[in-house]
């Protein structure tokens, strides 16, 4: 972890060292991310990409400061089109404070693949196009367990199947909306308690039907 509780109030980012290194999400604002990157004895210039689990702003507001330094910055199709543009209300700003500056991204995620050897995972719920990382056993999956908001193209169904698709994993440890959950009991619980309580709608931004 290079971002996010415990270590600060921005949104959970990830350092993979993969088969080579990669970023799994920025933060909020990049510096702490990029100290520690450094800290952990990476250069960003080594790092293969910063695949984004979706375009919230304090999941990727960093992305610009990276960028900068020559990284390739990766994102769902419609989480990509927010991030490029800077979408106040798509990129959570109006609800979290914080503006995304608009940045370029190179790799507009459509299918899922490998990075690094780890498994790039389409998981779509949270909003349109949100991305999830699983290897060796571990999943970044963003803000996987919700809220979920009109505003940033949530899928009530979509979500469902994200969750299932995380629960067929069996994953040791899970980290999603800014916790992460150890042991294959305790993820299964989570997700398996998210199932039953339905999808988490934001009670301002529910469907109209």
């Amino acid at each position: 972890m290079v971002a996010g509780p415990p270590l600060n109030d921005e949104g959970q980012a990830f350092l993979v060292k993969a088969e080579c290194p990669f970023l799994v999400d920025s933060g909020a604002f990049g510096e702490v991310a990029f100290q520690n990157v450094l800290y952990y004895g990476v250069q960003p210039s080594e790092l293969e990409v910063l695949v984004n689990t979706h375009a919230h702003v304090d999941r990727a507001g960093g992305d610009w400061l990276f960028h900068e330094a020559g990284v390739t910055v990766a994102a769902g199709e419609r989480d990509a089109i927010a991030i490029q543009r800077g979408d106040r209300e798509y990129t959570a700003a109006d609800m979290i404070g914080v503006e995304l500056k608009p940045t370029p991204v190179g790799w507009i995620v459509k299918e899922e693949a490998l990075v690094c050897g780890a498994e790039l995972l389409l998981l779509p719920g949270h909003t349109a196009s949100s991305l999830g990382i699983y290897y060796e056993g571990v999943l970044l999956a963003g803000d996987l367990l919700g809220p979920l908001c009109t505003k940033w193209g949530s899928e009530g169904e979509a979500w469902i199947k994200s969750i299932e698709k995380a629960l067929s994993l069996e994953p040791n440890v899970m980290c999603a909306n800014n916790e992460c959950f150890y042991g294959k009991h305790k993820v299964r619980f989570m997700l398996e308690k998210s199932l039953e309580m339905g999808p988490p709608w934001l009670e301002e931004c529910k469907p109209k039907n």
